[in-house]
């Protein structure tokens, strides 16, 4: 995916969870997910302050900012400090789908729940927003490296069922350990657009990517309905990144930070992951 491209899908996501989340009444955001949201924050180093409300931020490979960082200092409307324990190549648990990483949300909570809780950081659950953003490497790893699909079609319904009943119980630690109770879920973008899906062979790769991705996000949907339904006096957003992406990727046009995109097909020199 072009890095302009990411850039700008990182600017229009951070614009609207701005003006659709209330995000002025929250004064510090937790992230986990993976390289779409990571800026490799270690969070035993220098920490979030209003000076400097990322604390620490490592080499990213986007040639510009991730949406955690226009999101902090671009549409927000007071301090936000931002403790991001998103890592690249992250699953939600590799035990279920494996992380070429080794990065996954069972790690990120457990390394978040170490340093924090109890904490500050903790201690004020009102103004505190908890974004997800996984999928995209659950999906991904579905299809053998040479990529084209494997029977992972036929494979998706267990898998997917694995996978989100036990997205469920990492937050509902989440909830108890920490005392989450604003949740923003972002879902999985249309993969069957990136280079590597572009570039294999028509068919069925594109077919069942597009119906894993949709499956997945159907989830999602399910997931953030059912923590509204279960955490009492928890608040509940989700954003639709794959309808912004798709967007961005067939009409870049009608970004301005996209107009002189000619090419939403291949890598680019600045990304390449």
């Amino acid at each position: 995916m072009r890095a302009a491209t990411l850039v700008t899908c990182s600017t229009v996501i951070a614009c609207v969870i701005a003006t659709t989340t209330r995000f002025a009444q929250f004064d510090q955001l937790v992230i986990f997910g993976d390289s779409y949201s990571s800026t490799y924050f270690r969070p035993r180093s220098t920490q979030p302050s209003p000076a400097n409300p990322f604390g620490n931020i490592g080499e990213l490979r986007t040639n510009g900012p991730k949406w955690p960082q226009y999101l902090a200092t671009k549409y927000n409307e007071s301090t936000i400090l931002v403790y991001n324990m998103a890592f690249g190549g992250s699953t939600v648990d590799q035990a279920i789908v494996p992380s070429r990483t080794n990065g996954s949300f069972v790690k990120q909570l457990n390394r978040f729940l170490n340093v924090y809780s109890p904490s500050a950081v903790t201690k004020t659950p009102n103004t505190t927003l908890y974004a997800f953003w996984f999928g995209i490497n659950d999906v991904g790893k579905l299809f053998d490296s040479n990529g084209t699909a494997s029977d992972a079609d036929v494979l998706a319904s267990g898998l997917y069922t694995q996978i989100f009943d036990r997205y469920f119980s990492l937050l509902r630690r989440l909830r108890t350990e920490a005392g989450a109770r604003n949740f923003l879920f972002i879902n999985v973008p249309p993969l069957e657009r990136t280079p590597i899906a572009q570039k294999a062979p028509k068919g069925p790769y594109n077919s069942r990517t597009t119906a894993l991705v949709t499956s997945f996000n159907q989830r999602i949907a399910e997931l953030a309905g059912k923590v509204q339904n279960e955490f009492a006096g928890s608040t509940v957003y989700t954003y639709d990144a794959h309808g912004m992406f798709d967007h961005a990727l067939g009409e870049p046009g009608s970004f301005p930070e996209l107009a002189s995109v000619r090419d939403t097909a291949d890598y680019c020199a600045a990304y390449r992951w």
